[in-house]
């Protein structure tokens, strides 16, 4: 027989009430952490799908991001993101180095590092007073998703389309 290991719920990744998500963006201040955090917000991809993306995977006018292979599940899908992130997103494209084929990109490596992208988030908890609330870049994916969740009409359906929570089914 199979059984299924549930963490507690206090060990879940939890999404970021409103008013602190308010704090978070406000505290962001530079062009290329407000597209990071924003696509992270809105797109409920992974952070190791975003520091994937390669500007050929985007598709401005149709506000989406091809993501060929997921980090959990293997399979490619399509993300879709909203009119702040294309706007945070647009900011960067124009000011970032176009040489370079992936969106976030280092001078060291070919993509920003996973810690690299933690200290963004990390200096925008603390700058916005949020650091002692535990908040992680996989909050920013609850966060996109507890709306979706919340709707019966489609929030399962929907949300095990873009999360490997089907395998618990």
């Amino acid at each position: 027989m199979n059984s299924i290991g549930i963490k507690p719920e206090e060990l879940l990744p939890k999404a970021i009430p409103s008013q602190d998500l308010q704090s978070l963006l406000s505290a962001i201040n530079t062009i290329r952490d407000r597209a990071l955090i924003l696509l992270l917000l809105r797109t409920g991809m992974r952070i190791g799908e975003l520091l994937n993306v390669k500007i050929s995977d985007i598709h401005m006018s149709d506000q989406k991001i091809l993501l060929y292979q997921g980090e959990k599940n293997y399979q490619g899908r399509v993300v879709y993101f909203n009119e702040d992130a294309k706007e945070a997103l647009e900011k960067w494209l124009a000011i970032r180095d176009t040489s370079q084929p992936f969106l976030f990109y280092s001078r060291s490596r070919k993509t920003i590092s996973y810690v690299a992208a933690w200290n963004v988030m990390r200096n925008a908890l603390y700058a916005a007073g949020l650091s002692h609330k535990g908040y992680s870049l996989h909050c920013l994916r609850h966060t996109f998703a507890k709306p979706i969740c919340s709707t019966p009409a489609c929030g399962w359906r929907y949300y095990s389309n873009f999360s490997a929570i089907d395998q618990l089914r």
